[in-house]
């Protein structure tokens, strides 16, 4: 129960530090990618108030289905809801990506549904319906920006921990990445010519004309904790059952994948944040839930005190 009183009451605040970093004037647009089969079609949202008030509603909904997920798939092994109030934290501390409507929150909210898809895959080759539907998302986000791409082999590295990969499971997947595109060229919505291998920039010379130290931090910060704490987990993860390892597995792979990717493609870092903090999230309650016993607390309390000082230095820079 406390907990729960616990994880409320850091959501509120973090809702609060939103709304006061958005009235300080302290919110600057991210860079973010374009899409295989379009360019600029994300909306420069700025720190508008309707802006604001859509980034907040989707972290809270991309809270609530992290606790859903949890309860209906058992991943941490606990009722705790500590992980949805460290995500909300953690979108509260960096402003930037938190306190306005990225890509990156739809690419958030669209892969915990795929990971929902997969779970109810597990030892279940027949299932091709859902793991059509899962690379179908991801396939048709990718349309719309290129930070939807490498989470398609992310899916085919889930599918073998949960055991549903088969010839006809691989088959499902194909059509399921192949489709979108088919539709938008079928129906004259994208010409042929107008699909396109995304576009990367130079990231050093991105930062070096608009450095955002104070994101850079916060990211790092996160990269830097969410590892340590995932290779951790790993210990004592590899010693529970075969559907729990599978579906913890499934949230390493996304962790892993989520972190190479806001290194390899920095300069659109804010594509990524949000799933990074879901994953580290989810690491850390993790942690908290196998360490219980051994003051599992003490990182997510040092974890709130550097997030809070990163979100003061982000007002003040």
């Amino acid at each position: 129960m406390r907990s729960r009183i616990g994880a409320v009451m850091l959501s509120v605040v973090s809702l609060l530090a939103m709304w006061a970093a958005w009235g300080t004037g302290a919110v600057k647009s991210m860079s973010t990618g374009y899409g295989l089969a379009t360019h600029g079609a994300w909306v420069d949202c700025g720190a508008t108030g309707w802006s604001l008030g859509a980034a907040m509603a989707a972290t809270v909904a991309v809270a609530v289905v992290m606790v859903v997920l949890n309860r209906t798939f058992n991943i941490l092994r606990t009722t705790t809801i500590v992980f949805a109030g460290m995500y909300m934290v953690m979108q509260g501390a960096i402003p930037d990506t938190g306190a306005q409507f990225t890509a990156g929150m739809v690419l958030n909210f669209a892969l915990l549904a795929v990971i929902a898809l997969i779970y109810t895959t597990y030892h279940s080759p027949q299932s091709t319906d859902r793991v059509f539907l899962a690379f179908c998302i991801v396939s048709a986000g990718s349309l719309w920006q290129y930070s939807f791409v490498p989470y398609l082999l992310a899916l085919f590295f889930a599918m073998g921990q949960m055991r549903c990969m088969c010839g006809r499971s691989f088959l499902a997947a194909l059509l399921g990445i192949a489709t979108p595109y088919w539709i938008a060229w079928g129906l004259g919505i994208v010409p042929l010519d107008g699909f396109h291998l995304p576009e990367f920039t130079n990231p050093f010379a991105v930062f070096a004309n608009n450095p955002d130290v104070p994101v850079l931090v916060a990211v790092g910060f996160t990269l830097m904790a969410g590892f340590v704490l995932t290779v951790l987990n790993l210990v004592k993860v590899y010693s529970y059952n075969a559907r729990s390892r599978s579906i913890n597995g499934v949230i390493t792979i996304m962790t892993f994948i989520t972190q190479l990717l806001c290194v390899a493609d920095v300069a659109n870092v804010a594509d990524y944040v949000p799933m990074l903090n879901c994953c580290t999230a989810f690491q850390l309650a993790l942690y908290f839930r196998i360490n219980t016993e051994r003051r599992g607390y003490l990182p997510v309390l040092a974890m709130i005190v550097v997030y809070a000082a990163i979100y003061v230095w982000n007002l003040l820079a």
